[in-house]
């Protein structure tokens, strides 16, 4: 038995995958000094290291004797790969294939809740998401009745938020012109506006649970409101009349923390405001951390500067950080250590003393288990890049 035929089909569904949008769209876009995804990706990951999943994805048109005529391949390109030897999850759109926008079955490689994102949670391995895709269709969603908040039982957005509590997630707009541009919106919480509004709401009872129930949430996700939207809505369309900022904005934004105070995740933003909560209290350590980067630490003394017992303390700074104190006293000297070596080239012992090591063979293995690479040669290697 010769499965020839099945081979030189398999072979002919990869041919369609590779060319992506097709050897016109892709001259044009090489032509505007843009990058494939695949091309991207070579870039970023090890050489060779990529391996693609799901690449025969695609829509295929067949003839009317059911002869397969042509296939267009998902514009989500997605795999495992390595960077300085180390396991990452990658994906991105492709902007030659419909302009890089998923529909249907697309969205389960890569994108808001996509395959790629599972990989990342089952391996526990970090997560880069390119994206270039023309974004949604308003079209679409009028035709469907809705759009994908979060919260509205969609998979997706909730996938996404429960995997930046696990692994690191990283992601890249490409190719952002006035031409084409991407636009987001984030409202930065501010302890101080969230405290002075809470003193003009009436007291409302609180959950209180005890220590063997208590667990901080670091992130939380909720169903938007009509009345949350509406206020967003309104922030947004004030990029449309400037002189209206300074005297709009300000109001809006409080609206929006009222609705965030009055939402079920409330008990949450209310921590935050408060001086004694514990999400404030972890802060502090956290910022002492920070402050004191080079010196010897205890967890004692942590605890101290958080008003908190010892066991207190390192259960809930793990909750918050995912990390134990002395563990990430260990990561942010390492991360501080390799800011400045891309400052200091060839400096490693100054730079291990500077940031409170007393041997530099000791922060030579410690590098190299967080980074994948000794000092020298990893700065060697930003510094390339």
């Amino acid at each position: 038995m010769s499965w020839k035929k099945e081979v030189e089909e398999l072979k002919r569904r990869r041919k369609f995958a590779d060319d992506l949008g097709g050897e016109e769209a892709v001259a044009r876009h090489r032509a505007r000094g843009c990058l494939t995804i695949r091309e991207r990706i070579d870039e970023i990951a090890d050489k060779k290291s990529f391996r693609e999943i799901g690449k025969l994805a695609g829509k295929a048109t067949y003839s009317a004797d059911n002869e397969l005529v042509s296939i267009t391949p998902s514009p989500y390109v997605m795999g495992l790969a390595k960077i300085g030897g180390r396991p990452i999850a990658i994906g991105g759109e492709d902007y030659t294939v419909r302009g890089g926008i998923a529909t249907g079955s697309d969205r389960r490689k890569g994108g808001r809740g996509g395959f790629v994102e599972d990989l990342a949670y089952q391996y526990r391995i970090p997560l880069i998401n390119l994206i270039d895709g023309a974004g949604g269709s308003v079209d679409s969603i009028r035709q469907r009745g809705y759009t994908a908040f979060p919260g509205s039982g969609l998979k997706g957005f909730e996938t996404s938020v429960e995997l930046l509590s696990c692994v690191p997630v990283v992601c890249t707009v490409i190719d952002c012109s006035p031409e084409r541009p991407y636009l987001g919106l984030a409202f930065r919480l501010d302890r101080a506006a969230v405290a002075a509004l809470l003193l003009d709401l009436p007291p409302r009872p609180e959950r209180v649970l005890d220590a063997a129930q208590e667990e901080l949430e670091p992130m939380t996700i909720s169903p938007s409101t009509r009345a949350m939207e509406d206020a967003l809505l309104r922030l947004v369309r004030l990029v449309e009349a400037p002189d209206d900022v300074p005297l709009l904005a300000p109001m809006i934004e409080r609206e929006l923390l009222y609705r965030a105070l009055q939402s079920e995740h409330g008990t949450v933003l209310r921590q935050f405001a408060r001086a004694d909560s514990r999400l404030s209290q972890i802060q502090r350590a956290v910022e002492w951390i920070r402050a004191h980067l080079e010196e010897p630490i205890a967890v004692e003394t942590l605890a101290g500067v958080a008003a908190m017992s010892v066991s207190s303390f390192h259960r809930h700074f793990k909750a918050v950080t995912g990390l134990s104190p002395l563990a990430y006293h260990k990561q942010m000297r390492l991360q501080e250590a390799r800011r400045r070596l891309l400052a200091e080239p060839g400096a490693v012992a100054s730079v291990a003393f500077s940031v409170g090591y007393e041997s530099v063979s000791q922060f030579s293995r410690e590098y190299t288990r967080q980074f994948g690479l000794p000092p020298a040669r990893d700065a060697a290697r930003l510094r390339a890049g």
